[in-house]
C-alpha cells in the first residue's frame, strides 16, 4: 500500500492543478478563447450576426478556431493586412449546408464587416420559410 501513496499524492496534486487553471482562465473552457479569438452570433430578427474577436492584434500574426459549426484560420500579412479563412458548416436532419469565405483585406481596428450572405431558413412546423441575412464581422482587440 506504501508504494501507491507518493503517485496517488501526485494525482491528486495534477488534478488540482488542472482544476484552478481551468477555474482561473488559464486553460480556456472555450475553443480559441486563450489563442485571441472567440466567435459569437448575435440575433436581431431576420439577421444574424457572426463576430469573431481577434485579441492581441497588434502583435499576434495568426488566429485559429474551430468548433460551433465554424473552421477559422485568419492570418496577419501587414500592419493592417489580413487574409481571411472562414468556414460556417450547418447540419440539419436532412441537409449539410457548408459557407466558405476566403479572402485577404485591409481591416481597421474595431468592428469590420467583411462578408454576408442571404439564406432560407426552411422552418419547422410547417411555418413557411423565411429570407435571413448572415453578417460576418471581425473585431480588431488590443
Amino acid at each position: 500500500m506504501k508504494s501507491f501513496r507518493w503517485p496517488l499524492l501526485l494525482l491528486v496534486i495534477a488534478t488540482l492543478v488542472a482544476l484552478g487553471g481551468y477555474l482561473l482562465g488559464v486553460f480556456p473552457s472555450e475553443p480559441g478563447e486563450g489563442r485571441g479569438i472567440s466567435v459569437s452570433r448575435e440575433t436581431a430578427g431576420d439577421t444574424v450576426t457572426v463576430l469573431v474577436r481577434l485579441r492581441h492584434s497588434e502583435r499576434q500574426t495568426q488566429w485559429l478556431y474551430s468548433g460551433g459549426g465554424y473552421d477559422i484560420d485568419i492570418q496577419r500579412r501587414g500592419p493592417d493586412l489580413y487574409d481571411l479563412d472562414i468556414a460556417q458548416l450547418e447540419r440539419d436532419k436532412e441537409v449539410e449546408t457548408r459557407r466558405r469565405m476566403n479572402t485577404s483585406l485591409h481591416l481597421e481596428p474595431g468592428r469590420n464587416l467583411v462578408g454576408g450572405f442571404t439564406y432560407t431558413d426552411q422552418s419547422k412546423g410547417g411555418q413557411p420559410a423565411r429570407q435571413v441575412q448572415q453578417a460576418i464581422v471581425v473585431e480588431l482587440l488590443p
